[in-house]
């Protein structure tokens, strides 16, 4: 036995060296897309990011991060935490596999005999390896996100709890169950997934200390899921909550400074535990000493939160939700700005979607937001309590609040108002009442899955929904209206198929039976199912795979295993419940409550912004286990018959090549991320389009978190102030951009902080009142006036809520421009002076405006021209504001201009082209690096910035011969095809105008060559389409695109005389034009 320990301990570690060696040379060099920017940057300055925060990883991340020789070393070391973290889950894992094997074989000591020890060994070996190279776990070890910190935490949780069960009997053996806690608390700093491994540890616990049954594991089931409600429900909220009552009770009712509630708060409650400890510990309790104990250290890991509110009192740059107080951290830490889910029981998305509320059971309320304020009161006036600033309560005496201090000094010594003080507060600033929807019963259901009203969301919805669905009449407003519900089996139906089968099992099968593409899906059969590489299986689930489409028969993501890793962890699986089904049970559960518990939990919607595999690794660890003890359950059938050490060896060898060998050579060209730079390029190639102290304004994770990762952590042009436009409809954020960073000046803002706190003006109606003709110049309003008409506090409305604000009285807006003075300071070059407009004038088409769009018309009536504003191009048509024909595309950014553009969307972008600028940008400044490098793999998602790059260089070279600039032009369209080529960025439209670029130039033989591999490409992919089509509309929109870049290369080759290729590309397109149309009618 000594000996198998110390084999164990030496081959675990040998496993650990394998994986992160794996996983340090595969790691990505610099930021990855996502979230990873965001964490790198909030680890190495230990700054605030999203609910609900990470501190702990922030911690280990910056620690790492003092390793970094410069800055661009950052991200690498935090990637390498990320490497290592997943390299010691694997070594967990082997002594988990290697635990539970050694428990199936060794009864007696006399059991560990050299072919025993061979097959448990080789069993963790294989089962950890395998893991190793799993499409999911791989993909987060790479990378600096805190999903591989979790899987750590997962693993050694797990494991611990194992060794607890070897020592349970033994004086000090309950100091694993503290170290359990401690962890548990320390990995809610970094996920809270880890919790979920709880059921597990209390089976474990079960049958250790108790004789099973059948009744009393259905109790530890109960149990365990009480136990995990009351962390994630009881402990980690209510910690908080306590915290706040104490809090506002001694700075509102008392008047001490802010904090001192928390503090006295905290004090009690350490002093309440220690003598809890003291009295169970003297009085000889051990049960309730251990379970005081293990509470004790769960608060101390949990205590990482108070990093978050030390260092958002700092007012770091990045201060996401500013959680500087316990009321403004119970906010952070439920998430509040996501909204929620129902689970149990709630309306279907016809109730949401159309506004069906209970017309006999009014809105409920949620609780108020307190606000930390300084605020300046009249103590003549002033009644005690707490104060309120709300759209339809003010306190008497109430006259302005601040965020700090100074600023409330300023303001009375600026106004001098007799009898004013400054008073600390939680101001309620948001009653909140009504704002919790009762919908009417009869569209509402038990364990609602199809819920939102959202977007395109019902449309999914509906084809889920029987045909004899019922119909329901209803009074709404007075008109009888009728709507179709689906059945509850429909509901069900939804679960299993898509939430269970599309967004669960399918990342099951990715990781153990094979991966089709790296392109998200969302039930089609081209993008993202799962395959197995046994042909007939695949054909007949999702049509032939030997001839796809051009842009995905090469995509690195296509991956096989051929159902092995799934054959031997079921395997496992059944043998495990055989030899020892409490071990079973125990594996089950985890394997449970990381898969399918997670699937009810998360309630998941149609058309996920991303995939979403990675919240169920922990689920695929588990496999893993099972994946282990196959290799044992092959080593007990096969020793039977064969000598034992030779069977233990050759299946050792055996599954090791075909299951961690086969993933290890499938998955290697698609997770390897050395060398790719692109994320990074990408962010200084955003910021390097603007000019000097522009403001930019972006809007998702793509265009927001690497452009983090550059100014905060390399500090890439700190001049320019990055406004995401999605946060911009958040008071924190609002106030986070009034501040100065780095080098980046605040934006220009006149309006008062008491017009855009939480509940103060967060949408506004917009409509035409004729009313107002008075401050309107041909019915166009300036901005200035709307602001000062807007917030006088004059002007206002009822609500549908019955509340009166303001509103915006215009859909047309102007904007005025001093010709000298953006001449002057560059904001438009000298040779376009005469394009110049005295005021730029506009149109919304919507009837509501909301908070960010509010704060960005107070902006553009306050900057005047002094500062250069810019739109990532990636933002979308709904953020522009209507702006988008005084645009000028100066790279990825488009700049606001007093140029006005007649066109609309050209090539897929608006406005003008300055050619001067964008040529310097897009040929000299810009980075480019990898992306014709064959060796690069480049996912989906930067495959559409990529694609970004095509459609400006084609938007410059068009620009450019317009202005007859012929030579510069070449260079363009060269660059372009070289610097994209169709091995790393397969063709598409934009090919076509690159092509008549050519044309132009008189370059016939590239444009025919590009033309000539547009009909090859999708006249192939046409027929694919139809072959492969099971119904008349399926690939519909892939049919019709194809079809589309056949016609324009036909025309595009006849327009400039190459009339043979122009008859080909015509004969292609007719070949199934007419079927399509056909088909559509």
């Amino acid at each position: 036995m000594n000996q198998f320990k110390k084999l164990n301990n030496i081959i675990g570690w040998l496993v650990f060296i394998i994986a992160s060696t794996v996983y340090i040379i595969t790691s990505e060099p610099t930021a990855s897309l996502w979230d990873c920017g965001e964490y790198i940057a909030t680890a190495y300055k230990l700054q605030v990011g999203h609910p609900p925060g990470a501190p702990f990883f922030q911690l280990v991340g910056n620690f790492f991060s003092l390793f970094a020789p410069s800055t661009e070393y950052v991200a690498r070391m935090v990637n390498t935490m990320s490497a290592l973290a997943s390299a010691f889950t694997i070594l967990f894992l082997f002594w988990t596999i290697t635990h539970f094997a050694r428990k199936i074989l060794v009864k007696k000591e006399g059991d560990m005999d050299s072919g025993n020890m061979i097959a448990i060994l080789a069993s963790g070996v294989v089962g950890a390896l395998a893991y190793t190279f799993t499409d999911s776990f791989w993909f987060s070890a790479v990378e600096g996100e805190v999903y591989a910190m979790s899987s750590f935490f997962t693993a050694i949780v797990f494991w611990a709890m194992l060794k607890w069960e070897d020592v349970a009997d033994k004086r000090h053996g309950f100091r694993w169950l503290i170290l359990i806690s401690y962890l548990m608390g320390l990995s809610i700093g970094v996920h809270l997934l880890n919790l979920l491994t709880i059921p597990a540890v209390i089976y474990i616990y079960y049958f250790k200390k108790y004789q099973p049954t059948t009744k009393g594991i259905v109790i530890s089931g109960v149990l365990s899921v009480i136990m995990l409600a009351l962390v994630m429900y009881g402990v980690i909220p209510w910690v908080v909550i306590l915290a706040g009552w104490f809090e506002r009770f001694f700075v509102n009712s008392i008047g001490l400074p802010f904090h001192w509630g928390s503090f006295v708060y905290f004090i009690v409650m350490g002093a309440g535990i220690a003598y809890g400890i003291y009295y169970t510990q003297k009085n000889k309790k051990l049960v309730a000493n251990t379970i005081l104990l293990g509470f004790t250290f769960l608060i101390i890991g949990y205590s990482s939160f108070f990093i978050l509110v030390i260092r958002s009192n700092a007012n770091t740059p990045i201060d996401e939700n500013n959680p500087e107080d316990a009321n403004s951290l119970l906010a952070y830490l439920n998430r509040e700005q996501y909204g929620d889910r129902p689970l149990f029981y709630g309306p279907y998305f016809v109730a949401t979607q159309n506004g069906l509320y209970d017309p006999s059971n009014p809105a409920g309320d949620k609780s108020p937001v307190y606000t930390k304020s300084y605020c300046v009161v009249n103590e003549d006036n002033l009644e005690s309590g707490t104060l309120y600033l709300t759209e339809n309560k003010k306190s008497p005496g109430l006259i302005r609040i601040f965020q700090y201090e100074n600023q409330a000094i300023e303001f009375i010594e600026k106004t001098k108002g007799k009898n004013y003080s400054i008073k600390q507060s939680y101001v309620i600033t948001d009653i909140r009442n009504g704002e919790v929807p009762h919908y009417r019963k009869e569209f509402s259901t038990i364990f609602p899955r199809m819920y939102s009203g959202q977007r395109n969301h019902p449309s999914v919805y509906k084809t889920y929904i029987s045909k004899d669905a019922p119909r329901v009449r209803v009074m709404v407003n007075g008109e009888t209206k009728t709507y179709v519900i689906p059945k509850f089996s429909d509901n069900v139906g939804f679960f299993f198929r898509y939430q269970v089968g599309w967004m669960y099992m399918r990342y099951f099968m990715w990781n153990f039976a094979g991966r089709q593409n790296d392109i998200q899906g969302h039930g089609g059969k081209l993008h993202g199912n799962w395959v197995s590489g046994i042909d007939f299986i695949d054909n007949a689930r999702i049509g032939d795979q030997s001839d796809l489409p051009i842009d995905i028969q090469n995509n690195k993501a296509h991956n096989n295993y051929y159902f092995l890793p799934l054959l031997l962890g079921l395997l496992g699986l059944v043998f495990l419940l055989q030899r020892d089904y409490k071990d079973g049970i125990v594996v089950l559960a985890l394997f449970i409550f990381t898969g399918l518990a997670i699937v009810v939990y998360l309630n998941q919607y149609p058309y996920q912004p991303r995939e979403r595999d990675y919240a169920y690794v922990a689920s695929f660890y588990a496999f893993a286990i099972w994946i282990g003890l196959g290799v044992l359950a092959l080593y007990a059938t096969l020793k039977k018959y064969l000598n034992p050490q030779l069977t233990a060896t050759a299946v050792g060898l055996l599954t090791l090549v075909l299951v961690p060998g086969v993933l290890a050579q499938q998955n290697w060209d698609d997770h390897d991320r050395s060398g790719r730079y692109n994320t990074l390029n990408v962010a200084n190639n955003y910021l390097n389009s603007c000019a000097p102290n522009a403001i930019l304004f972006t809007n998702g994770d793509n265009d927001t978190f690497p452009l983090w990762y550059a100014q905060e952590v390399e500090g890439v042009r700190t001049d320019i102030k990055i406004v995401n436009l999605s946060l911009f409809n958040t008071d924190w954020y609002v106030d986070q951009m009034r501040r100065k960073t780095y080098d980046a000046e605040p934006i220009p803002l006149n309006i008062e902080r008491d017009k855009y706190i939480q509940g103060t003006n967060d949408y506004s109606y917009l409509f035409v009142d004729k009313r107002i003709k008075g401050i309107t110049d041909n019915n166009f309003i300036e901005l200035q006036k709307l602001m000062k008409f807007y917030f006088s506090g004059k002007n206002k409305i009822k609500y549908n809520d019955g509340v009166m604000r303001s509103y915006i009285p215009t859909k047309h807006f102007s904007l005025a421009a001093d010709k000298e003075h953006v001449l002057a300071n560059g904001t438009v070059a000298l040779k376009d002076s005469a394009k110049i407009v005295d005021r730029l004038e506009w149109s919304l088409g919507k009837s509501v405006v909301q908070k960010n769009d509010l704060m960005m018309m107070d902006m553009l009536a306050s900057f005047n021209w002094d500062r250069p504003i810019y739109y990532a191009i990636t933002t979308g048509g709904d953020t522009y504001l209507g702006l988008t024909h005084y645009f000028q595309l100066e790279g990825l950014a488009y700049r606001l201009v007093p140029i006005k553009t007649a066109s609309g969307s050209i090539y897929g972008s608006y406005g003008s082209v300055n050619t001067d600028i964008l040529y310097e940008n897009m040929m000299n400044k810009f980075s480019y690096d990898g992306l014709n490098d064959p060796n690069l793999y480049f996912d989906e998602h930067h495959m559409r910035s990529i694609r970004n790059y095509r459609s400006t260089f084609v938007r410059l070279s068009d620009a450019l011969l317009a202005e007859g600039k012929n030579e510069k032009a070449k260079l363009v369209l060269d660059k372009c095809v070289e610097t994209l080529p169709e091995h790393n960025v397969p063709y598409d439209y934009f090919m076509i105008p690159i092509a008549s670029g050519y044309y132009r130039i008189g370059e016939i033989e590239k444009a025919n060559e590009i033309l000539n591999r547009l009909v090859e490409i999708f006249s192939h992919d046409l027929n694919y389409f139809f072959v492969n089509s099971e119904s008349p509309k399926e690939f519909s929109n892939e049919k019709r695109n194809a079809l589309f870049i056949l016609q324009e290369t036909g025309k595009m080759a006849r327009n400039n005389k190459q009339t043979e290729l122009a008859d080909y590309a015509d004969q292609e397109f007719m070949k199934y034009a007419q079927t399509f149309q056909n088909q559509q009618q």
